[in-house]
């Protein structure tokens, strides 16, 4: 946090370093991951730009033997969200989130948030199924990110060869707004 907060006086070789390492436990990454992943527009250039190598390797490190003791999930997730808030081109959101698709759980929700970031169609494509989810978890995401997204408006049903299909129309900017449906 105290890099963050004062970029000036930061010290990134330390954070390098952990992130970088195999070796060391996915919950050792986790907290920093985290930290990064959501300022990280904030981030002073040179510092994204050393980032995004090393947060590439980590969506290909194996777990370690404690992450298997442990039963720790991998950090998938949160090195994607870190990577896509690290550099802004659309394709490699496409390339990572048919895996976080068909992952985890957290994989899943993350996946919600990181639709928002494609364009209005294919992020519903990806959000409308996921509020029918398994998981309760993931549903409410995905519901929530329609239902607060003003890019996402109205538009379940557009395209899908529903001549008279329902429309989700999410009604945005209200905290606990509900979507409303609306005959086409």
């Amino acid at each position: 946090m105290l890099n963050l907060n004062h970029p000036r006086l930061a010290r990134w070789e330390p954070i390098y370093t952990l992130l970088n390492e195999p070796n060391v436990e996915h919950r050792g990454k986790q907290a920093t991951s985290e930290t990064l992943a959501h300022p990280a527009n904030h981030l002073p250039t040179e510092v994204k730009q050393h980032l995004v190598p090393i947060v590439e390797a980590m969506l290909t490190h194996p777990a370690t033997v404690l992450d298997r003791f442990h039963r720790q999930p991998t950090n998938f997730g949160v090195a994607t969200q870190l990577l896509a808030n690290l550099d802004d081109d659309p394709t490699r959101i496409h390339d990572l989130l048919p895996s976080l698709l068909t992952g985890s759980t957290e994989q899943r929700r993350r996946a919600t948030h990181l639709a928002l970031r494609l364009d209005p169609a294919t992020a519903t494509g990806i959000l409308i199924p996921l509020i029918g989810d398994q998981a309760p978890a993931v549903r409410a995401d995905a519901a929530a990110v329609v239902v607060k997204s003003s890019e996402t408006g109205c538009v379940y049903g557009a395209g899908w060869g529903c001549s008279a299909g329902w429309l989700i129309q999410a009604t945005s900017g209200s905290a606990g707004g509900r979507g409303r449906r609306a005959k086409r």
